[in-house]
């Protein structure tokens, strides 16, 4: 059952629905302002490091630096990949 039919069935008033749908909005946006994605990946990047000893398990990419590195240098921004087919 989605979760705005659950919402209208515990919340027949159509006015409290949407303020109850709000509220949950606002509070993943402040509880995890980066979004799912990232938050996810960190957590389960943590999890495989403290399951192979502490030992980081890959190096995290930093898109964003590697990006205004490559503007520095004049080079094109073709990422970590592209690094390793030259």
């Amino acid at each position: 059952m989605p979760a705005q039919e659950l919402l209208t069935q515990q919340f027949p008033n159509d006015y409290l629905s949407q303020i109850v749908r709000g509220a949950l909005f606002l509070a993943v946006l402040t509880l995890v302002p980066r979004g799912l994605i990232p938050v996810a990946g960190e957590k389960i990047a943590s999890w495989r490091a403290k399951r192979s000893g502490g030992k980081p398990v890959r190096k995290p990419v930093d898109f964003k630096r590697e990006a205004a590195a490559a503007q520095e240098s004049g080079g094109a921004a073709d990422g970590p990949a592209m690094e390793s087919a030259r």
